[in-house]
């Protein structure tokens, strides 16, 4: 049964060009109902982001009061603040270059393919110009409140068979519609997409020379006044749209644990049979080894469910002109939204300075009335009698603002000449509201001046960044938003490349050194395909934008800068974030050198999710040798400190020893001492001995004689 939006019933089998074009009043009608409803929902927001558009860069005068004042012959003057400050985010925008970066979704993914990836999604954002293109989102995101960016596959030349994905900034935003049911910001969860398509009428016969009819596409509430347009004669409106058609599927699982529909899956079994016939063949001829061959592939789970199969096709109101089945489960149109929020069940999409426009018709208001003072100021009002402006002098008194020349006057009865009246002065009050209405204008959006690089009342250097720092975060919305646009595209891109290179062919890409490079992809050698594009499906893409203002990447890095200075080790590991937020024309360029070159390979291959770089033997070498100065230099310390201690233990057993040296030194002085002490004391007893020897030898020899006991 059809949903409210005119969808279908799901089909009970896989969608075909053929029954849709056996069918096409059906279809047709489906699909005029599914854009109507898009009008229908978002009727209020094309309306009123024309009058945007119109205020901010055309007139910011309503025609009522433009009249009025003409009328009255009063100034209509105009100082917009508010383009400068859009052209000030436009150049913050275009400072902030996105780095792509890509990753494995699956594990043994060849380093080789992610880098490829990398490259081919840069090498398409490079022929479409993508700064300007992004430029021009955000361009129409602040000035309308929305934006889209759509992506085709188109060919690089009329006379080229080369395809490349075409990025369209769709100038009039209210020609493109969406799914009123998607709930993503950028609509990618919606079940259509499209834009109105204006052609010559002569390129639409002969494009075309088949249709029925050349009658322009019905208009809706968004475009009520197309038919006045001054192409609408000479150009015929189609819609192209992008649509997604339900039918039932079969998925199953398969027993290495892959997921798919049935039908591939009995393709990977029939696949997987015939290499497993081929490797027997070779191992029973003996020409390959014999080495354990792979379990083989079974189905061991299945469901049935709802999937979807995208059509892109060109339509008038009546018929089918192209349709073609889109090689991409994704929707290629991206809504940009610069802010919204949902009242009642409607997106209610916002300008960037909406809130701002009475401020600033206001502060126009005012700047004409104090022009007009100015203006009649030039001219002196004169106060005079009947009798000074009587005869030939009256035609000087019609209109005195043209008189050139001094007035001629007569004195009258009483001889009065007729008096001047000061002319009016400016009010203060005006001035004074004027520029109370300039702060309006900038607190309404919150962009002040120091933003803007002018001084304001801010004192300090402090003062004059944190003001800086509060209009960058009044703007992060968006920025984000704009990010979410750019991180869509590239997996649009992505998704789209294998229906780019179909074939082998040689692609121009942009080298990691910022050079042009050539590189063939599916290439063919032998039984092994050399940078094989289906292989890509296994990569995913990330959009780096870094900081997204100015003042928030400098505030970043003088954090970045600080860290470093105190712990200098930090900058093997941060450098690169710091580099970052640098606004240079070649900041990717420098990134990518610190990241090759300083950034260790473990800490990039984690925070990229794949697996660590395996080095070649000649690295493992220097590594080796690496590791091993590096453990000499460590180690030279330690072993001088031990060489050090091994010596103060040599010198201090030095010191025992020979304190115990003198110990025994003076123990035996002691001994000597006291052996000397011995010693005289036995030669003074010996000599006492001797002495009274001696005299008793003398005793005897004086008496010899005289004793007869000594005779």
């Amino acid at each position: 049964m059809p949903d409210q939006n005119g969808y279908s019933s799901v089909l009970s089998s896989y969608p075909t060009m053929e029954e849709l074009f056996e069918d096409q009043g059906t279809f047709v009608n489906k699909c005029v109902k599914l854009i109507a409803s898009w009008y229908d929902y978002f009727a209020d927001n094309n309306r009123q982001a024309r009058d945007d558009i119109y205020f901010l860069h055309v007139d910011q005068w309503s025609n009522q009061d433009r009249a009025s004042r003409t009328l009255g012959r009063k100034p209509v003057l105009t100082f917009n603040y508010l383009r400068p400050m859009l052209m000030q985010m436009l150049g913050e925008e275009r400072t902030q270059q996105p780095d792509i970066i890509t990753s494995p979704k699956e594990p043994n993914v060849k380093t080789e393919i992610v880098k490829l990836t990398k490259s081919l999604i840069e090498s398409q954002f490079e022929i479409n110009k993508h700064d300007i293109k992004f430029q021009e989102c955000f361009k129409y995101m602040l000035s309308a409140g929305f934006a889209s960016v759509f992506h085709d596959i188109e060919y690089l030349n009329p006379k080229s068979m080369k395809k490349y994905v075409k990025m369209t900034t769709m100038d009039n935003i209210t020609t493109c519609f969406f799914d009123p049911n998607a709930k993503e910001k950028t609509k990618k969860d919606g079940r259509f997409c499209g834009m109105m398509i204006d052609l010559p009428r002569e390129e639409y016969k002969l494009r075309y020379p088949n249709a029925v009819l050349d009658q322009s596409f019905p208009t809706f509430r968004n475009d009520p006044l197309y038919y006045n347009y001054w192409y609408s004669k000479d150009y015929v409106r189609i819609a192209q749209m992008w649509i997604k058609l339900e039918y039932m599927e079969t998925i199953v699982r398969l027993s290495d644990g892959r997921d798919m529909t049935k039908q591939e899956a009995l393709k990977e079994i029939k696949k997987q049979q015939e290499q497993l016939k081929r490797f027997k063949k070779l191992m029973s001829s003996g020409v390959m080894p014999y080495s354990q061959l792979p379990d083989p592939l079974e189905i061991i789970e299945e469901k049935e469910d709802i999937c979807f199969k995208q059509f892109k096709v060109r339509m008038s109101y009546q018929e089918i002109l192209e349709i073609q089945e889109w090689p991409s489960d994704k929707l290629p149109g991206v809504f940009a939204d610069c802010d919204s929020i949902v009242i009642d069940g409607r997106q209610m999409t916002m300008s960037w300075f909406r809130a701002a426009q009475d401020a600033q018709r206001y502060y126009n208001y005012l700047k004409s009335e104090s022009a007009e003072s100015i203006l009649n100021g030039h001219h002196l009002n004169w106060l005079g009698t009947p009798e000074n402006v009587k005869g030939n002098l009256i035609d000087y008194w019609k209109n005195p603002q043209q008189s050139k020349t001094i007035l001629l006057a007569e004195y009258d009865s009483k001889g009065n000449l007729p008096q001047p009246v000061p002319p009016a002065q400016i009010s203060p009050a005006l001035e004074s509201q004027a520029v109370q209405t300039r702060d309006d204008i900038m607190n309404t959006i919150g962009r002040y001046e120091a933003t803007m690089g002018k001084q304001g009342n801010e004192k300090s250097g402090a003062a004059i960044e944190k003001r800086a720092l509060n209009s960058s975060l009044s703007s992060f919305v968006p920025f984000d938003n704009l990010k979410q646009v750019i991180q869509e595209s590239a997996e649009i891109i992505l998704d789209l490349l294998p229906a780019i290179y179909e074939n082998e062919e040689t692609v121009l890409i942009k080298a990691q050194s910022g050079e042009r490079d050539f590189i063939k992809v599916n290439q063919t050698i032998g039984d092994l395909k050399v940078n094989d594009i289906s292989e890509i499906t296994k990569v995913e893409v990330k959009i780096n934008v870094g900081a997204s203002q100015v003042v928030q990447k400098m505030a970043n890095f003088d954090m970045f800068l600080q860290l470093m200075q105190l712990n200098p080790q930090l900058s093997t590991v941060l450098l690169d974030l710091a580099a970052e937020n640098l606004d240079l024309d070649n900041i990717n360029q420098v990134v990518t050198r610190i990241k090759e070159n300083i950034i260790p390979p473990q800490v990039l291959a984690k925070e990229e999710g794949r697996p660590l770089p395996q080095p070649s033997p000649e690295q493992m070498q220097q590594q080796k040798m690496m590791q091993a100065a590096q453990q000499a230099a460590m180690m030279a310390p330690i072993q001088e400190a031990q060489i050090k201690a091994s010596k103060l233990k040599i010198d201090e057993q030095k010191i025992v020893q020979d304190e115990k040296r003198l110990e025994l030194d003076k123990i035996k002085l002691m001994q000597d001492r006291q052996e000397a002490m011995m010693k005289a004391e036995i030669d003074k007893e010996k000599m006492k001995t001797e002495l009274q020897k001696a005299r008793l030898d003398a005793h005897v020899a004086l008496n010899k004689g005289k004793d007869p006991f000594l005779n």
